[in-house]
């Protein structure tokens, strides 16, 4: 796993979509689990399992996110 890690930083690759609460994006995010709430309003990531790697514009790995829906 760190041979990977250092293998994605030497190749100049970003980590993307590490960010919490964001909108569900399908083009950069792998739904692993969901979950319904009051408190989102829209399908939302609410949780990285797993962060996603994105060279330059193109997206090498999907982040594996805990998706959450709204109620309703």
């Amino acid at each position: 796993r760190r041979r990977h890690t250092r293998y994605w930083r030497d190749w100049s690759s970003d980590v993307c979509s590490s960010d919490l609460n964001v909108p569900f994006d399908p083009m950069i995010h792998e739904a692993l689990m969901h979950s319904t709430s009051e408190e989102v309003s829209e399908t939302t990531a609410t949780q990285v399992l797993q962060p996603g790697y994105k060279f330059k514009d193109k997206v090498i790995r999907p982040a594996r996110v805990a998706v959450t829906d709204p109620i309703g």
